[in-house]
């Protein structure tokens, strides 16, 4: 748990911010929301002494939550999706983001702060993923495979209406079929099969914090922890960090900094980041 110790008090960092501020009214009723963003960059060049490669690249996102918050009960749906490729020169069409990532908790208010809830949660992707330093590209994952289901029930602690933390027990099984070989769902416990799919139980934490830094700069972070009793010294680490600031009406900058940490997996704590500047637009808000 140590290693962790930095994400953890970031988060503990917000908490003590996010507490010291004037208390918000919580809002009641249905509260649908529902963002698409549409990034595009495009470079040619033509007998340009300079020098340069034509290049374009794009990325949709679609983030969408829908809550519920009633007197007894609060009940909320995320939806995390994006889809981006590039292509340089005269290499070919590269996937740059790719990403499902939906949640669903229900939450019962049973006290003041501690209240019991149940949780499920999905994460794969759209298309087929490549290695691109090998030649030719190696194709690694795709569509469900792997996909990484959790679940899990316990206590939720709200700080404020927008800073919860939650912990329990919870399950993880991970799924893979074409790209097994490739040791998603591997157990360490039986080095000559690869097997293609692996359930655990363990210990769950997700920690979820949404504040204005700016007028019109908004930042999301949600810690997910995961120990499986198998092996509660190996921690599975998802963190999602996004820091979003409104230009205009329809103009946004959004940077991303996710971080999966699963031992089963790699050693090495895999990170991916991406800022873009584009089109955003309200469906429903």
């Amino acid at each position: 748990m140590n290693r962790f110790a930095p994400f953890i008090a970031v988060l503990a960092l917000f908490g003590f911010t996010a507490a010291s501020t004037a208390a918000e009214k919580e809002k009641m009723g249905f509260q649908p929301t529902v963002v698409g963003g549409l990034n595009l960059t495009q470079n040619s060049y033509s007998n340009w002494t300079a020098g340069g490669e034509n290049a374009y690249a794009y990325t949709f996102t679609l983030n969408s939550q829908f809550l519920n918050n009633q007197p007894k009960y609060v009940w909320k749906i995320t939806g995390d999706f994006a889809f981006g490729q590039t292509k340089t020169g005269t290499q070919s069409l590269r996937n740059a983001v790719d990403r499902i990532d939906v949640n669903a908790l229900l939450t019962y208010k049973y006290g003041l702060l501690i209240n019991p809830y149940i949780s499920a949660g999905l994460l794969t992707q759209f298309a087929t993923g490549y290695d691109y330093s090998k030649t030719p590209a190696l194709a690694k994952s795709a569509f469900f495979d792997p996909a990484f289901i959790t679940g899990g029930a316990g206590l939720g602690w709200t700080i404020r209406p927008k800073f919860t933390t939650r912990l329990g027990l919870g399950i993880k099984e991970t799924i893979t079929n074409k790209y097994s070989e490739f040791r998603y769902a591997d157990k360490a416990s039986t080095p000559d099969v690869i097997e293609k799919t692996k359930f655990e139980t363990g210990i769950q934490s997700v920690t979820e914090l949404e504040t204005k830094l700016a007028s019109n700069l908004l930042y999301v972070t949600q810690l997910g922890l995961f120990s499986s009793f198998a092996n509660m010294t190996a921690v599975d680490v998802k963190w999602n960090n996004t820091w979003s600031a409104k230009v205009s009406k329809f103009i946004s900058v959004n940077m991303i900094v996710n971080l999966l940490y699963d031992k089963d997996i790699s050693p090495k704590t895999q990170v991916q980041q991406a800022l873009a500047i584009g089109l955003t637009y309200h469906f429903i808000k």
